[in-house]
């Protein structure tokens, strides 16, 4: 994601239960990111580990989202709905999840997504759909 080339990374989504308010658990994720070696840097630069909160059971922290700075909460995550990257392993981990704002499903999401040559989350879709096509998985 981003300018420039760097090292091959992995994304994934992780369902996750806890008692702390959305605003408490974004200063958690991003001490654990500074204890994983990240340091502020050029926007979207390579990172050690990056957390994203995406959605907070539903809640509408910052909607619409405006210009705001990168450490401020905004729930749903305002990019999730544009990311092949996140919405492939969202749809692995809930697979009836709906966009809080705009209402739509995964599977509506992904359809709305273009497709370019060379993109690995678009080469994953289009592995995923002819699986789905021939009756496999």
């Amino acid at each position: 994601m981003g300018p420039g080339r760097q090292a091959r990374y992995l994304n994934m989504v992780l369902v996750v239960e806890t008692a702390l308010p959305p605003a408490t658990l974004l200063r958690t994720v991003k001490r654990l990111e500074r204890q994983a070696g990240r340091r502020s840097g050029r926007h979207w630069g390579p990172r050690s580990l990056d957390i994203d909160i995406l959605d907070y059971q539903g809640r509408r922290i910052g909607w619409p989202p405006a210009r705001h700075r990168r450490d401020w909460l905004v729930l749903p995550h305002p990019e999730l709905h544009s990311r092949a990257f996140v919405l492939i392993p969202l749809r692995e981990v809930l697979p009836k999840w709906r966009h809080p704002v705009l209402g739509v499903t995964l599977p509506a999401l992904l359809s709305q997504l273009p497709r370019r040559r060379g993109d690995v989350a678009a080469e994953a879709l289009d592995f995923m759909g002819s699986a789905c096509e021939k009756g496999g998985r």
